[in-house]
């Protein structure tokens, strides 16, 4: 494995870097392997996890552990609201699990509770010192709130803090030193904000799936996009009909495209011509190509072949576009689209379209090809693990995938392929973020 090779499977997470950085470890590989330590590699965080249990494994096999967790220690003075940032502290969390000297004071110094991805970070706080942790984090939130400032949502923090301490426990401790210190009273103050169960200013909506359509519209304004999706995929045939006569008949941008959600899942029922004119328009192109995957004509095949044509910002949907649409020679093209592009984004949105024609229009022939190349290329370990799933399923697997998928970012697919045997990696830290 080349130097550039070991770089692109650490970002990707692959097996394959950690069985390479285990045998063939040098000096030569430390800038790679700690810019993959400061900066989170994972394609979407919230449903993958940052990369820092897979980096810990890497790392802490490597004969020069300390120059990594060093390096990450001193990196958290500059940590900013985002994945990366998230990423360096857990990784800082799993050190002071370990008692890695200064780990623990580092994590306290330099914790801020981001309003975009401090909850993240909190959680790492209650797993480490339990109430003491919860008290911490509610105190740096609190003396946000008193300022004025943004602060992280602490939601799910509070959920998990009820569930490994015991929720009267924690009211109890949050009570006890809302006396001394006034920042933890401010955020026990704003609790309610924060526990779901205590909420009772948050509307639910679980009548929006049985509303009538001009029920609907009277409340669409203050409905999302999941909403009329749900409403869509549940709308009896007449709603539907009088959906699409709405889109058709609506004037402004937003009205048709809260619209088009409703066709998300569902075939439009009427002429695709207003379809594809919203799909040639910016603001509404992207949810109008989604709603034309379910539409059958020449003219929808068209837009396929433009999109990959005129290197459309919305080409990652252009496979979509062909499951109503197909064609024999379909499958070596949208292979091949997805081997050419190199656009982050647009290959992960290609490769889910890969899954979706293949399951669609099956093609045992090609299926192995097709789903060597999103393990390899992919940058999703989620769109990974499918691969490997159906690989497995169908007898295909190779032999040196099954090796190093043991040693994947992925636990589902170290999973899928069974545990190491003992003694053949460290333990990645079994957390979710």
């Amino acid at each position: 494995m080349t130097r550039d090779e070991f770089g692109d499977a650490l970002q990707l997470g692959l097996g394959r870097a950690v069985l390479h950085a285990r045998s063939h470890y040098s000096e030569e590989l430390r800038e790679i392997i700690l810019d993959v330590c400061l900066y989170c590699g994972s394609y979407d965080v919230q449903v993958e996890g940052t990369r820092a249990p897979y980096m810990y494994e890497i790392v802490s096999a490597l004969p020069d552990r300390e120059f990594y967790c060093d390096a990450v220690l001193r990196s958290l003075a500059e940590a900013e609201d985002d994945t990366d940032g998230v990423q360096r502290f857990r990784l800082a969390t799993f050190l002071a699990e370990d008692g890695y000297p200064g780990a623990r004071e580092a994590l306290y110094r330099h914790f801020q509770p981001w309003h975009t991805w401090g909850d993240n970070v909190a959680y790492g706080f209650v797993d480490l010192d339990g109430i003491e942790g919860l008290l911490f984090v509610a105190g740096k939130v609190g003396e946000a709130l008193a300022k004025g400032q943004n602060a992280a949502d602490l939601g799910w923090v509070v959920r998990h803090a009820y569930e490994t301490l015991g929720k009267q426990s924690c009211l109890d401790a949050l009570d006890a030193a809302a006396a001394s210190n006034q920042h933890i009273a401010v955020f026990l103050r704003e609790l309610p904000k924060f526990d779901w169960e205590l909420d009772s200013s948050t509307e639910r909506w679980k009548d929006v799936e049985v509303l009538g359509y001009e029920d609907l519209v009277a409340r669409m304004s203050t409905l999302n996009r999941g909403h009329l999706m749900s409403w869509g995929r549940k709308a009896s045939e007449e709603n539907l009909l009088q959906a699409a006569a709405g889109l058709v008949a609506a004037a402004d941008a937003a009205s048709q495209l809260k619209h088009l959600y409703l066709f998300t899942r569902r075939a439009f029922p009427l002429d695709p011509g207003p379809l594809l004119e919203l799909a040639c328009r910016e603001d509404t192109a992207r949810a109008a190509i989604v709603a034309l995957a379910h539409v059958s004509g020449d003219r929808v095949r068209e837009l396929a072949m433009g999109l990959m044509r005129k290197k459309s910002v919305h080409r990652g949907l252009a496979i979509d576009l062909l499951l109503e649409n197909f064609q024999p020679a379909d499958h070596a093209m949208a292979l091949q689209w997805f081997l050419d592009e190199e656009d982050e984004e647009v290959i992960h949105s290609l490769g889910m379209g890969l899954e979706h024609l293949w399951k669609r229009h099956p093609a045992p022939g090609s299926a192995t090809e097709m789903r060597k190349a999103i393990y390899k290329n992919g940058p999703c370990s989620v769109c990974r693990e499918w691969a490997v799933r159906r690989m497995i399923e169908s007898g295909t697997l190779p032999d040196e995938y099954r090796e190093e998928c043991a040693f994947d970012c992925n636990d589902e697919i170290r999973e899928l392929v069974g545990a190491p045997q003992e003694g053949d990696a460290p333990a990645s830290p079994a957390h979710a973020i």
